[in-house]
């Protein structure tokens, strides 16, 4: 990961079906433009993802239990200072309001660290260790500070930065620096590549410099942020059902079986024992279900030669169908095993990505190198390399960019989202809140690849008994 946002495409060689050629990564240079990235880090977007999936959220008051953040500090735009449950709260450094209700007891359980605001999601609890590539001055000297021992524990928290707003997500990540590699050069070309691990979850209570967000030091020389932040506590041991215990921000078990005031009727009493017991039931299947979903899609990738070639380019084959071979449904009650599916899932997430990224540039660069040789030939002249798009017609970056739009968009719905469904599981407080939520997204690959896999054999059915191309696949083009 690097500190530049967006990041780069990870990808610069145009490889896509067949007609496309090698040579068009080397020969183009493109400034890409707001879809090309595929990029789902987007506040208006997971905005309208929360409008569409209301009925799944319950709402929230401003305070509960002195962790869920008031409508000042999660920038709250309601108006009413509370916030809906597992909805993505922002904020801006410079706007970002201390509560005053937080009291000095509490404010002694908050940690201070320096923030990293990035445009991804890194899971906790897995046992992987990332790599961030600092460039950028500020991230550069945090770096440092934290190689020389400034910060306790070598400690700091990535948080997700929406692209369109350049605001942040409330609930971060705490890494801890493991190893640095520093590359010496001019002041402008200095580079950090740190070795982290993700450890921990945290939600960020206060910012203690905002103005180092405009561009000015603080007191301490500081010219990155830094946040005071609330460290998340997890229960290792396998979670049981019992009365559907439910986990709260300090990692206590609580149950949210209700059975009213002591003179309560046995009515009530025996309708909520009815409800927990469905409830349990419902629960049991979800282990089952992912693992079952899962080895579904590795089978699916693994043995459908028809899925491999249309979805995988040879270098995605091998990452996919290596993944971890998970078929125990009890490690999910787990909560450190269940980070380590989770973690898995999103590099499915990010492996899906990467292809459709690397095969929009392709199309983007045959376009480039089509046009260009086109507009050589007529004038007579040599083809000049590279081949840049903001040279090309208006009518073709208008064309390239209609149609990185489109790939975008379609992107987005296609559920494979590696950011905006990782920052939801990372703020949801219950354990079991998250298993649901991994199960709906394992379930919803899992239908999508089948679907796909039934209108292809349709088709070469179709082409064998010689009727043509089928109805169902004329206008099945784009890129899902």
């Amino acid at each position: 990961t690097t500190d530049r946002h967006p990041p780069p495409l990870p990808f610069h060689t145009a490889i896509s079906p067949s007609r496309l050629s090698t040579r068009a990564g080397r020969m183009t240079r493109c400034h890409s433009s707001p879809f090309s990235e595929l990029d789902t880090a987007l506040e208006w977007l997971a905005r309208e993802r929360s409008s569409r999936e209301k009925s799944n959220h319950s709402s929230l008051p401003g305070r509960d239990g002195g962790d869920n953040v008031t409508g000042s500090r999660s920038g709250d735009t309601n108006g009413d200072g509370g916030a809906k449950r597992n909805e993505i709260q922002w904020f801006s450094p410079t706007e970002f309001q201390k509560d005053e209700g937080d009291d000095d007891e509490r404010r002694l359980e908050w940690e201070t660290m320096p923030l990293y605001p990035l445009g991804e999601v890194h899971v906790p609890f897995s046992g992987e260790n990332h790599a961030l590539i600092n460039t950028e001055p500020r991230n550069v000297k945090m770096a440092r500070d934290i190689v020389d021992g400034k910060w306790n524990d070598n400690l700091f928290c990535v948080a997700l930065r929406a692209r369109d707003t350049n605001r942040i997500a409330s609930v971060g990540t705490i890494m801890q620096l493991i190893h640095a590699d520093e590359t010496n050069g001019t002041p402008s070309r200095e580079r950090v590549k740190v070795t982290c691990r993700a450890v921990g979850i945290a939600r960020i209570m206060n910012v203690t410099n905002p103005m180092v967000w405009e561009g000015t030091k603080d007191d301490d020389g500081n010219n990155y942020l830094v946040a005071q932040v609330k460290i998340r506590q997890i229960m290792t041991d396998e979670l049981s059902f019992g009365n559907d215990v439910e986990d709260d921000d300090n990692g206590k078990a609580r149950s949210t079986i209700h059975n009213g005031n002591q003179n309560g009727n046995s009515n009530n009493n025996n309708h909520n024992n009815t409800n927990s017991k469905t409830t349990n039931e419902r629960l049991l299947q979800l282990p089952n279900g992912i693992i079952q979903n899962y080895q579904k899609i590795k089978s699916i990738y693994k043995n459908s030669k028809s899925i491999a070639n249309s979805e995988l380019p040879n270098f995605a084959r091998d990452v996919m169908t290596t993944m971890p071979d998970y078929t125990d449904p009890q490690m999910i009650r787990d909560e450190t095993k269940f980070w380590k599916m989770v973690d898995t899932w999103q590099k499915m997430c990010n492996t899906v990505r990467h292809i459709k990224r690397y095969r929009l540039q392709g199309y983007v660069n045959e376009i480039l190198i089509e046009v260009a040789e086109s507009m050589a030939r007529k004038k007579g002249e040599p083809l000049e390399l590279p081949v840049r798009r903001e040279k090309m017609p208006e009518w073709v970056q208008r064309q390239i960019e209609s149609m990185e739009e489109r790939a975008s968009k379609e992107f987005m719905e296609l559920g494979m989202d590696p950011v905006l469904d990782f920052q939801e599981i990372l703020i949801m407080e219950g354990h079991w809140e998250r298993v649901h939520k991994l199960a709906e997204m394992v379930e919803r690959e899992r239908l999508r690849l089948e679907a796909k896999e039934s209108l292809i054999k349709a088709f070469l059915k179709d082409v064998e008994e010689g009727n043509g191309m089928p109805g169902a696949l004329k206008d099945t083009g784009g890129f899902n």
